[in-house]
């Protein structure tokens, strides 16, 4: 989550959205942990949450 693939429009919600720390635990409030629901791949691309960490500084120059 969120997958960015063109070739993946499943319209749900988390798509090609990007998330700060709280917001994703929210998600993952909401639907789960893939690995948890999905850890075989029967229910699709979900397997694992693909993080990027940055400092705020640096974050901040392209907000």
């Amino acid at each position: 989550m969120p997958e960015f693939s063109p070739t993946i429009n499943d319209g749900k919600e988390y798509r090609k959205k990007l998330y700060t720390y709280d917001e994703i635990l929210k998600i993952i409030e909401k639907y789960g942990l893939p690995q948890e629901w999905n850890d075989d791949g029967k229910y699709g691309p979900e397997r694992y949450i693909e993080a990027y960490i940055w400092s705020d500084e640096t974050i901040n120059k392209y907000r």
